[in-house]
């Protein structure tokens, strides 16, 4: 029997959440008898009762694969369990949320019928006193422009470029990745993997280079997937080393996105001076050629990528504020905290992507982030922080 889809699950320390989880994985089918799931645990170095539970399910569904490691964070484990799928897709699921029970069948159907490498599907924002329906898009598409797909790939870094608007719904992310199937042959052909030496945003890094590559991607507007609200997760903790974290990820981005511009501008120009080769029959022609070297340090207006990542960073600043410089749990006095606001407002990345990113593109709460930033003031950014945190 084949394996149509592979489910890989990191686990660390759930043990809290971990069985109502796999209870809903294991119900798991696909409407085509001849294909199978595959579904891989990897123990990231759990100290709790997780890994005992692994056991115990793979003791029950012989569809389970457990890997034990030693803890190396979550994008480590995925790419252990990438490095083992067998399946036409695979998924990544955060073993402290839920699926619906129709997740593999809905999302491999559609995977199957549009020859995707990427399907995108909707999900459930389940907080402690609601659920909220997130949605992607208001109509099920399936794109194979580059143009359109760009769009959404800039939408990944910051997701207010979604090229989708809705009225009354709140809009999901793309930049998670269980929100989506993807096609193994297409991760295998380019290479993609998570970044192990990314230790925040290497999930968004990660659809950000996927959807760079992709060549169709596919939307069906069925919620198959509940993301829990933890108030006490890694991704809403204080961080006190958040701000060298970030920057590691900065730095990876200016770098594709200057490699993505240059090799764009070499193109254009190759293809400008091929054309002058046939026109002229210049014998001379070469030395033009050597121009293209010096395209990548051209200055021109922002591509819509590079800014989307002016806007990541900005929002990445005002995350930096409320989870390491104004965190309840930040040991720092007032003014060590307003000198280290100060010390990271003189740093090159912030002031470029703040002195270039456009006004227009930033949503409402970053415009006061934007212009308390350009005041050079902690006092006020403090102040702020504290009026947007009574708002949310």
């Amino acid at each position: 029997m084949e394996i149509g889809i592979t489910l890989i699950l990191p686990i660390y320390n759930v043990e809290k959440y971990l069985r109502k989880c796999l209870d809903r994985v294991c119900v798991q089918t696909l409407s085509d008898k001849s294909q199978t799931i595959q579904i891989i645990l990897v123990d990231d170095g759990s100290t709790d009762l997780s890994g005992k539970i692994c056991d115990e399910y793979a003791g029950k569904d012989n569809r389970i694969e457990v890997i034990h490691k030693k803890n190396s964070g979550v994008a480590s484990a995925r790419n252990t369990g990438l490095d083992l799928a067998k399946g036409t897709f695979v998924a990544f699921l955060d073993s402290d949320d839920f699926i619906e029970n129709e997740y593999c069948q809905k999302a491999y159907e559609e995977g199957m019928n549009s020859g995707a490498d990427i399907v995108i599907f909707d999900g459930f924002w389940d907080k402690s006193t609601e659920t909220l329906l997130w949605k992607h898009a208001p109509e099920p598409f399936c794109m194979d422009s580059r143009e359109q797909i760009e769009k959404i790939e800039a939408a990944v870094l910051y997701p207010h470029f979604t090229p989708f608007k809705m009225k009354d719904v709140q809009e999901v992310p793309f930049a998670a990745p269980w929100d989506k199937i993807y096609r193994r042959s297409f991760l295998e052909e380019n290479n993609l993997r998570f970044r192990k030496k990314l230790k925040v945003l290497d999930d968004m890094v990660f659809n950000f280079e996927c959807f760079d590559k992709a060549r169709k991607i596919s939307y069906i507007s069925h919620p198959l997937y509940h993301y829990i609200y933890h108030s006490d997760s890694i991704t809403n903790s204080y961080k006190k080393d958040r701000a060298k974290k970030d920057q590691e990820v900065f730095k990876f981005l200016q770098t594709f996105l200057s490699q993505k511009r240059y090799m764009e501008e070499f193109q254009s120009t190759k293809q400008e001076i091929n054309s002058k080769v046939i026109q002229k029959q210049n014998k001379e022609s070469k030395n033009d050629e050597s121009q293209y070297l010096d395209l990548a340090e051209v200055k021109g207006k922002p591509t819509l990528l590079e800014r989307a990542y002016y806007c990541r960073v900005v929002k990445s600043f005002a995350i930096l504020c409320r989870l390491y410089f104004f965190a309840a749990k930040c040991p720092l006095t007032k003014n060590e905290k307003y000198q280290r606001v100060i010390d990271v407002m003189e740093n090159d990345t912030y002031k470029i992507a703040f002195n270039r990113v456009s006004w227009q593109d930033l949503e409402w709460k970053l415009k006061a982030v934007y212009v308390v930033f350009k005041l050079k003031s902690p006092r006020l950014l403090y102040l702020l922080n504290r009026l947007q945190e009574k708002s949310s």
